[in-house]
């Protein structure tokens, strides 16, 4: 497979959506099914990346309580959805590290992106910023231009 030979700048997205953490969730809802991509990247006014809102999470939310616990919800959201008339995007993001350099490998990030169980992976600059995003997707349309060549 010659896409997971190249690096991550060459498949990766550089025009994305990107959500901050004080927007509001019904604006994120709004953006999301707007966008192909499952999850957007969380930034902070500077572009520096805080974490990620998904779709699944937002849909178990909005479908369920506590019968979701098992899918890795905490009870901490649930509450916060049931009792804030106003919800923003810092109360259901997900806080974590994950992110990659352009320099990377995508056999790399394709590996990580399925050992997380993950399809959207921000791309950042060595300052933290987000300059792209790769996701699964972009990883199969670049395999599916190269073998159409």
């Amino acid at each position: 497979l010659l896409v997971l030979d190249m690096l991550v700048k060459e498949v990766m997205v550089k025009k994305f959506a990107k959500v901050y953490a004080d927007d509001s969730i019904d604006t994120v809802i709004k953006m999301l099914v707007k966008v192909p991509e499952s999850a957007l990247p969380v930034v902070d006014k500077k572009g520096k990346f805080l974490g990620e809102i998904s779709q699944r999470e937002l849909l178990l939310l909005d479908v369920g309580r506590a019968e979701f616990e098992s899918e890795g919800i905490s009870v901490r959201k649930i509450k916060t959805l049931f009792t804030k008339s106003k919800k923003y995007v810092r109360d259901f993001m997900d806080v974590h590290e994950l992110s990659v350099g352009p320099e990377e490998k995508v056999l790399d990030v394709a590996k990580m992106m399925y050992d997380e169980d993950i399809s959207t992976v921000p791309v950042v600059d060595v300052r933290g910023k987000v300059i792209g995003i790769i996701t699964d997707i972009a990883i199969l349309k670049k395999y599916k231009a190269i073998r159409e060549r």
